[in-house]
């Protein structure tokens, strides 16, 4: 009569790999759409992310929850937000060169100190640490430098300003 057993220990083992197998995927699927989140969030900032129309409505919104704006005063404080927003791209769009040519003068100094071997590994991470669209440039080009491709690409226009 021992045979009862050993179906019971099978069904209560296969129970288990399938709640384990369940809580993984669930799990993996949480870090998934966190990081893919994330991912999406970090490219797609330029048209509404963090500093766009949508972050607007989401200042506004928020006022509106705390404060019982008025229909009047969301439509004032959404103008005031937008044309401050548009303000600030402008000043950052001025400074963003000035910025390159300082980081690109570090990193030419840096390299000056550097082994041709060192050099080589620092010009990989410098590729990786380039920022991808807030600033225009994708890795591998900057306003001073060609692609490590060693074709020249046209560099892409700033948000807002004219196509050429």
């Amino acid at each position: 009569m021992s045979i009862p057993e050993p179906i019971s220990s099978s069904r209560s083992q296969t129970r288990t790999i399938a709640l384990v197998t369940v809580a993984l995927a669930f799990i993996a699927g949480l870090l998934i759409g966190a990081v893919g989140d994330r991912v999406y969030l970090f490219r797609n900032r330029e048209r509404g992310g963090m500093h766009g129309p949508h972050m607007t409505q989401r200042i506004v919104e928020h006022l509106d929850r705390e404060l019982k704006l008025s229909a009047q005063q969301r439509d004032e404080v959404t103008r005031i937000l937008n044309t401050r927003r548009d303000h600030i791209a402008a000043i950052t769009a001025a400074v963003r060169p000035q910025v390159r040519r300082e980081i690109d003068e570090a990193n030419a100094e840096i390299e000056k100190l550097l082994t041709p071997e060192q050099r080589g590994k620092f010009e990989k991470m410098r590729m990786r640490m380039l920022p991808r669209r807030d600033h225009g440039f994708a890795p591998g080009r900057t306003p001073s430098r060609a692609p490590l491709t060693g074709t020249a690409a046209p560099a892409r226009p700033e948000p807002g300003s004219p196509a050429r």
